[in-house]
């Protein structure tokens, strides 16, 4: 299905055209132990903002790198939109990375600032800071760490800036160009060290038509997102493509709990083959779950 929105908007323009457009639908559905969350546009677009506007307040300037080191959340979803909303660049780290492969990708991505998802995820980043005289911050996405912001204290900083100033993004936001970079993929380095991509914003449009119209995407769909984010194959399927295409990405309890994941009646079934071999299930956990 063909996207609602002009295909020359960038990331960010996509999910405050949404806002604007579809403030109370569902952007993001995020799974927690009392049940699914929803996130409108509306809600998704503003958390967006102020973590952009929090940025601003703790003086990230240019080149305006930021790593997210977590597994899939929400928040990783948010904290990259906020990223390329103020015309910095995102990039991934995997979960199982080790101290040298996380100080690499730091260090060769100038990366100034780094999103943990919690203090087990922090613990794991400190052991890679030495000599990343770049980095200068670290905020979590789910509780407290020594030395580190909360991504809810940051939030809380940028709609402070904001209200003082309530234009403070408008020039990023008219500045921003489809050509630009927004998201650098680090390769698997099997033949060396590992090498970083750089995506356009043009780039991630290209491939989020091909799949969308591949794959159904479609407004007010549901994807669920199970790969690792900081992976080009789980940018495109939970990221750029749903948001060009106005669907909704749910983010479950990873691989333990897939299947469970996969039932709610909304939620559309998503390359089941391969769930169900990731998930070490045969084809009959699946039953009873089918696309919309």
């Amino acid at each position: 299905m063909a996207p609602e929105t002009s295909p020359d908007l960038t990331l960010p323009q996509l999910v405050l055209s949404h806002a604007r457009t579809h403030p109370d639908d569902t952007g993001l559905r995020q799974k927690t132990q009392s049940g699914w969350t929803d996130i409108s546009w509306k809600t998704f677009a503003e958390r967006a903002g102020n973590c952009a506007a929090g940025l601003l307040e703790l003086g990230v300037g240019p080149p305006r790198h930021v790593a997210m080191f977590a597994d899939n959340r929400s928040e990783w979803t948010i904290a990259q939109i906020a990223t390329n909303l103020i015309g910095g660049v995102a990039l991934g780290c995997y979960p199982t990375s080790s101290a040298e492969d996380l100080r690499h990708a730091l260090g060769h991505g100038d990366v100034q600032v780094l999103v943990c998802q919690d203090a087990r995820f922090l613990e794991k980043a400190k052991e890679a800071l030495d000599g990343l005289e770049r980095l200068t911050h670290i905020v979590l996405m789910q509780g407290e760490g020594p030395g580190a912001l909360t991504l809810a204290e940051l939030e809380a900083a940028g709609a402070k800036a904001l209200s003082r100033d309530p234009d403070l993004l408008g020039a990023f936001i008219g500045a921003q160009s489809p050509d630009a970079v927004a998201l650098m993929v680090y390769t698997s380095g099997s033949t060396g060290p590992p090498k970083a991509a750089m995506l356009t914003h043009r780039n991630m449009q290209a491939q989020a038509m091909a799949f969308g119209e591949r794959l159904n995407y479609r407004p007010n769909g549901v994807v669920l997102s199970y790969l690792p984010m900081c992976h080009i194959a789980e940018q495109a399927m939970s990221l750029f493509t749903p948001l060009f295409h106005r669907t909704a990405v749910a983010f479950g309890g990873g691989l333990p709990t897939l299947v469970e994941d996969l039932r709610p009646a909304d939620l559309f079934l998503r390359r089941a083959a391969g769930v169900a071999a990731l998930a070490g299930r045969d084809r009959e956990g699946l039953r009873g779950v089918r696309p919309d």
